[in-house]
């Protein structure tokens, strides 16, 4: 028993240094939304949730929702491959922030700093 438990270990060890891991998103049928028309297709009657937060983007560039019941306004635009939203929590702003988009149809990644950032994962829910 003890054998066996070695030459797993040894094995998935090896297995995991061989064979380099793939970006969640790759590995999961995720595609990178191009550009606007892009995102509004993919936005089309449906919103993102996260977390006691929710969020719908129109085609005049407007962001509405609500977070833990307060509401969340704000505005969104299409710059150099990326969503840059501009979101308030009642008269808080958020500040703009930019992130490249990858949908799997169910599920939204955005991923500020071109990529390179810690990315927000949302639900994507049918209206």
């Amino acid at each position: 028993m003890l054998r066996k438990i070695a030459f797993l270990v040894t094995f998935s060890l090896i297995a995991t240094l061989v064979m380099p891991p793939l970006p969640p998103a790759q590995a999961e049928g995720f595609f990178t939304v191009k550009d606007r028309q892009d995102f509004l297709e993919q936005m089309q009657g449906k919103y993102i949730s996260q977390s006691g937060r929710w969020m719908r983007f129109d085609d005049l560039g407007q962001v509405k929702g609500r977070v833990w019941g307060r509401p969340l306004l704000g505005n969104w635009e299409w710059k150099d491959g990326q969503l840059c939203k501009r979101i308030f929590h009642g008269t808080m702003d958020q500040g703009e922030s930019c992130g490249i988009v990858r949908s799997s149809g169910a599920t939204l990644y955005i991923v500020p700093d071109k990529g390179r950032g810690e990315r927000e994962r949302y639900s994507i829910k049918v209206d």
